[in-house]
């Protein structure tokens, strides 16, 4: 009588597990490719990149340049029609300033989509004015974006 309730404990298991499976959209990527970057997993980050555009020698110099441990996400939009994505964070420091002077700003991820999966395809550190003007000219040329993962519609 106890191999019915083996059988769905096995069923469940394996619907859980799907869910996991899930392919994880431009927010979730650019996440977890920061947070394996500056923890100094430079494999786990360099997986969700692409490696003809994101070394790993610019991933573990991602960790040394950037003055925390965590960059909270400002927003993410994806274009579903032209199959790239512009992730912008919130404000970081930067350990050493830039040549013209310059030690915050935002990073801007690119990422593309190839295979169904998310990929970091460029970094980009920039002024707040420069981030905006970066967002305005991708909200032109992919009019079709919207913003993904957690924070929505906000």
């Amino acid at each position: 009588m106890w191999r019915p309730h083996l059988v769905l404990i096995v069923s469940l298991g394996l619907l859980a597990g799907a869910d996991s499976a899930k392919p994880k959209d431009a927010r979730h990527t650019a996440e977890e490719f920061l947070a394996a970057a500056l923890a100094g997993k430079v494999e786990d980050a360099s997986a969700l990149a692409e490696k003809d555009h994101v070394s790993e020698r610019q991933v573990r110099k991602l960790k040394d340049r950037l003055a925390a441990k965590a960059i909270p996400l400002a927003s993410a939009r994806a274009s579903e029609k032209g199959n790239t994505a512009l992730v912008i964070t919130g404000e970081v420091r930067l350990t050493k300033p830039n040549p013209d002077g310059q030690d915050r700003g935002r990073l801007l991820l690119t990422l593309t989509r190839k295979g169904g999966r998310w990929l970091v395809h460029d970094i980009d550190f920039r002024s707040e004015t420069k981030t905006k003007d970066a967002e305005r000219r991708f909200l032109k040329k992919f009019p079709d974006a919207k913003s993904v993962g957690e924070k929505a519609g906000k």
